[in-house]
């Protein structure tokens, strides 16, 4: 169902006039864009929290190979 049918059939089924079917419809665009651009600030989240987690992980990993090679070296 689109937009305009949507509103459509809500001013039909509560008799809304024209201007409540107005800024209904700018509530519906201002809605979409707000959400729109929110996602893109959410994609952008993830996008930086899965490098965090990377460099998490590889600085786990250096510290780990560095603990090893001071181990063997102290048994050597």
């Amino acid at each position: 169902m689109s937009t305009v049918t949507a509103l459509s059939t809500l001013a039909k089924g509560t008799s809304a006039t024209p201007v409540i079917v107005a800024v209904l419809a700018f509530m519906m665009i201002a809605a979409f864009l707000f959400f729109r651009q929110f996602g893109e600030v959410i994609a952008h989240a993830v996008q930086l929290l899965r490098i965090a987690i990377t460099a998490l992980f590889t600085a786990t990993l250096l510290v780990g190979v560095a603990v090893v090679m001071v181990v063997v070296a102290v048994r050597a």
